[in-house]
Order: C-alpha cells, then sequence, then structure tokens
C-alpha cells in the first residue's frame, strides 16, 4: 500500500495493491467527512495531485479529522443528492446570441466606469473603495464597495471566482441558489455588476461620466434589460440521474478536493427548461 495526500484540501488517500484509491475527504459536495473508492476517471485526475506521504503521517490525519467527524462511506457514482441553479427566466429565454450581446454590452459599461471609480473612490492605502451607501432598489441591499466594485477588481487580479466564464452554470444549496436567482435580473452576476455601476454613476454624479453615443447605447442596453420585471427562478438537479458528477467542479472551476460544500461549476451540457422551473415570489 501507498499512503497520500493533497496538501491544504483536507484529502488523504491509500493506493491499494490493485492500484486502486481509497478516498478520505473532509471538504466535499456533502457537509461531512466522507470516504469512497475512487472510480477510475476521478483517480485519474486525482493522482497527479497528490503528495505520497508516511503511513505514521497518514494515520496523524486520519486521527486529528476523526476527533471531529467520523467518515461516512459513499458510492460516489450512486450519491443521492439534489444541487440547484438559481438564475431569471429572462436570461433563460434568451438565445445564446442574444445571451453573449448582453455580456459584451455589460463589459463595455463596466470597463468604461470601472476607471472613473478608480480614480474618486479607490483608497490606495486600504486598497477599498469607498462610495456612499444609497437606496438603489427596493427589494435587493447592494454593497456597491464589496458587490461590484470589489468583485470586478477581484476579477481584473486573475481571481478565479470572478472570471465568469462561458458555458458554465453554477450549481448551490437551495438558499444560495434562491439568493442568486433574485440578483440575476439584470444577467447574471456580471451582467449586475454592470447595471449597479451604472445606477450608482447616475445617483452620484460620478465625475469624468460622459459616455460617448456608442457607450450611452450600451449603458441603455444594460439598464433597459436590467429594468424589466424581475422573474427569479430555480432549478433543481440530482447528481447522477439530471448531472453527471464528473463535470461537477469546485466554484473556482478546480477539481472537486477544493470543494466548499456551498457552490459549484458544472461544466458539463445541461438543460435548462422554463417548465421545470420553481419561480420564487
Amino acid at each position: 500500500m501507498k499512503y497520500y495526500e493533497y496538501p491544504n484540501h483536507g484529502l488523504i488517500a491509500i493506493q491499494n495493491d490493485n492500484e486502486s484509491l481509497d478516498v478520505y475527504c473532509s471538504h466535499f459536495i456533502v457537509p461531512t467527512s466522507v470516504k469512497f473508492t475512487a472510480p477510475g476517471w476521478y483517480a485519474e485526475q486525482l493522482r497527479p495531485l497528490l503528495t505520497e506521504i508516511s503511513k505514521e503521517r497518514f494515520d496523524i490525519c486520519y486521527s486529528f479529522r476523526c476527533r471531529f467527524n467520523e467518515y461516512t462511506t459513499i458510492d460516489l457514482e450512486n450519491i443521492d443528492l439534489e444541487l440547484y441553479h438559481g438564475t431569471d427566466a429572462k436570461v433563460v429565454r434568451m438565445t445564446d446570441d442574444e445571451r453573449k450581446a448582453h455580456k459584451t454590452f455589460c463589459k463595455r459599461a463596466i470597463e468604461y466606469l470601472y476607471p472613473l471609480y478608480l480614480k474618486t473612490y479607490y483608497d490606495s492605502s486600504t486598497g477599498i473603495f469607498s462610495v456612499n451607501k444609497m437606496e438603489l432598489d427596493n427589494e435587493i441591499n447592494v454593497d456597491i464597495n464589496r458587490e461590484c466594485l470589489g468583485r470586478y477588481r477581484k476579477m481584473l487580479r486573475g481571481h478565479q471566482l470572478y472570471q465568469y466564464p462561458d458555458n458554465v452554470v453554477y450549481l448551490a444549496t437551495l438558499a444560495s441558489a434562491e439568493s442568486y436567482a433574485r440578483k440575476s435580473f439584470a444577467g447574471g452576476e456580471f451582467g449586475y455588476i454592470a447595471y449597479f455601476l451604472i445606477k450608482t454613476a447616475q445617483n452620484v454624479e460620478l465625475p469624468g461620466f460622459d459616455p460617448d453615443p456608442e457607450m450611452e447605447n450600451a449603458i441603455q442596453h444594460v439598464l433597459e434589460f436590467g429594468e424589466q420585471k424581475k422573474e427569479p427562478v430555480i432549478f433543481r438537479f440530482t447528481i447522477n440521474n439530471d448531472i453527471d458528477i464528473e463535470y461537477l467542479r469546485d466554484e473556482n472551476g478546480e477539481f472537486l478536493p477544493g470543494a466548499n460544500q456551498g457552490s459549484f461549476r458544472y461544466i458539463g451540457p445541461i438543460k435548462l427548461d422554463l417548465a421545470k422551473a420553481e419561480y420564487l415570489k
């Protein structure tokens, strides 16, 4: 036998004589520590990430984690677990071309506005923005500094959580999915950032805010879409029934051992059918 760990990811593993991997993981898609025999596709992706350790080291890791939570044995390819996707029905109705065009308008608006906010409201000594708080939405409490400017700054700095790739569906717990759904009215998180940066610029009379006709067109597109009726919806997906666990990644896009048990990316084919959606009040 050989013993391994995935450093800083709460995962240890044993390679048996037949080269199968028994995996013990304390950060996964369920809120308990789990043990499972890795299927081929999982073992293939996991092996390059592992560091071989001594049996003594393995025993210490195992003993330490079991003080807090015993491992539950699961069958990874037959696990019965629901995850949820929250969005707005307007986004689902869009064609792929419409969705791409909308994202382009949002990107143009953000790229125009962000330097203006950076010049006026960013404190380089503290690394934070300080736009005055204001009421911009009757239903959503918006923190422009953290949720819009802060997130976009992280995107520019390469933080994987804020890259918003195409052809990826985000899945989460029910509570998180409902929250995402209510904030998707402007076209997902990227649309949310664009919409509220525009609304705030108009409210605070942002210095330098004087868009040319082309930029004004992009801004008006974002505003018009965001100001349509909100239609928050959630979709339910059962792992290994509606979706394949092989295509599940953590919210940063990394292989599952880094998962935080709350939010995930799904990189496989998936269909959002509004006939099966649950509309939120």
